[in-house]
């Protein structure tokens, strides 16, 4: 199962309801992150521990005192000590007793690791004065950083005013992810993300509902159990058959692309719809693929026998597109799975009244399409990848992808963080490829946001393996024919 990803405001909520808890809960956290931490080092390491004034700075304090009992060299450098809350001064006069070295000179330089504990998810804001200044000696001491939940200073305000923010190697979140710390950019201030075990009350738990968590190998063996669940009376004609209307001159690959996706997910009919000079050129390409041009006249009749209709890769952006895109969305049958991708994401906003009504709509925009979708900048949508998914859905009456680095699955109210792929997908076609799979794997609209999930997790594993196996580059063409090793993979 996935990791729950909080929001500042859930983080807080989660806190406020523990409260009568806290102090068991800040010491658990804290014995979590001293054990976890003594794991990675060698006895002989020097730990210097930088702690805030509020509740990260108390777990910091208990830290200590955790991994100085465990027999560990530590000092601390807190910022301050006077005003400190009930439990971060409680666990402050542990150091005392045990005359654990306090320290306000902040040089690191006789120090192997540093374990950041300044501030935590109730920043507000940027660091200013004393605790930017402290986290940017951190960050140059050119020690081992790891930073308690969240690495200090992270937060949306920091990222679009380029404010200090400490660059950790390892980040230990405290129950769950936050936002802030799952998806990229904030997630390259995190490094290696684990997760530590406050044991929260179960009553506060129950309390806190949260829209978004992690999609990993997990949900991905579970879900494609339920996906290729086939009797052995299976035929062809009760698998996933797959249109797509697309390929349109100069763009014949994409298209292609996308049936080779379909295709190797698991398909058993895949049909190209397109205009008669691009139709020459396919034909026979790939023999399982059918090739057929497209005719307005016949076209509705011949999409209901599909059970997904893709429309985009290749279609072009002309104003003649709009029109026909237009009147295709008019006589699709109600009940298919209809995928809108790469081109065709660029004409809806006009036509965005006529997509409210279709049952089951995937759309699936990289961040330049969804900043012409929600009509706002790129960097916008960058720096609020979960949140414009999420609009994105509640615009259009959709499911969304929104592809990256961390693609994004959502529907209106939720969204699962994808956790497979590397930089092998940053390649032209590579997405086409992906709206194959969706059509095949979205073709029945059970658990239609599990199953795009599933997806997106298949395409990133596919360059995963082929990482493992030492590529250093992929072709679009390459990621079809390594989806059945991907599908093994999560089966054995």
């Amino acid at each position: 199962m996935g990791i729950a990803i909080l929001s500042q405001s859930q983080s807080a909520d989660l806190d406020r309801l523990s409260e009568f808890a806290s102090r068991i809960t800040m010491s658990n956290a804290a014995r979590s992150f001293a054990e976890a931490v003594a794991a990675k080092i060698n006895k002989s390491d020097k730990i210097a521990i930088v702690c805030g004034g509020g509740n990260n700075g108390g777990d910091g304090f208990a830290s200590a005192y955790y991994l100085f009992c465990m027999g560990f060299d530590v000092s601390v450098f807190p910022l301050r000590t006077d005003s400190l809350g009930e439990n971060p001064e409680f666990f402050f006069s542990l150091l005392q007793t045990e005359s654990i070295p306090i320290r306000t000179d902040f040089i690191f330089d006789e120090f192997s690791l540093i374990l950041d504990c300044l501030t935590g998810t109730g920043i507000n804001g940027i660091l200013r004065g004393i605790y930017a200044d402290t986290a940017g000696k951190m960050n140059l001491s050119g020690k081992i950083i790891f930073s308690c939940d969240i690495p200090s200073g992270l937060s949306y305000e920091s990222l679009t005013s380029n404010g200090t923010i400490v660059k950790a190697d390892e980040t230990f979140a405290v129950h769950s992810l936050k936002t802030e710390c799952a998806v990229y950019p904030g997630k390259y201030y995190c490094g290696k993300i684990n997760i530590i075990n406050p044991y929260f009350p179960k009553s506060a738990l129950k309390s806190i509902e949260y829209s978004a968590e992690t999609y990993d190998s997990s949900d991905a063996q579970s879900d494609l159990k339920k996906l290729n669940d086939y009797s052995e009376t299976v035929h062809k004609y009760n698998k996933p058959k797959i249109a797509i209307i697309g390929g349109f001159i100069p763009f014949e690959g994409a298209a292609l692309l996308s049936a080779m996706g379909a295709l190797k997910s698991g398909a058993s009919f895949v049909t190209i719809f397109t205009e008669s000079a691009s139709r020459i050129a396919m034909a026979g390409k790939i023999p399982e693929i059918i090739v057929r041009e497209f005719f307005f006249e016949n076209i509705k009749s011949a999409l209901s026998k599909f059970d997904s209709i893709i429309i985009g890769p290749g279609f072009g952006t002309e104003e003649t597109k709009k029109e026909l895109l237009s009147e295709i969305i008019k006589i699709i049958p109600a009940e298919k799975t209809i995928i809108i991708d790469a081109d065709a994401l660029k004409l809806i906003p006009e036509i965005r009244n006529e997509l409210l009504n279709i049952k089951t709509l995937i759309l699936t925009p990289h961040e330049g399409e969804a900043s012409i979708l929600l009509n706002k900048k790129t960097s916008e949508i960058t720096l609020n990848r979960i949140d414009s998914a999420i609009e994105i859905s509640e615009k259009y009456n959709a499911f969304t992808v929104l592809k990256g680095h961390d693609t994004i699955c959502s529907s209106s109210d939720f969204s699962y963080v994808n956790t497979s792929g590397n930089n092998l997908l940053a390649t032209a076609g590579s997405g086409d490829v992906l709206t194959g799979i969706i059509g095949t794997f979205c073709s029945t609209q059970k658990e239609i946001l599990r199953r795009i999930a599933l997806s997106v997790y298949v395409h990133g594993l596919c360059a995963d393996l082929k990482k493992q196996n030492n590529s250093v580059t992929l072709n679009a063409s390459e990621i079809p024919e390594t989806i059945g090793a991907a599908i093994n993979y999560l089966k054995a």
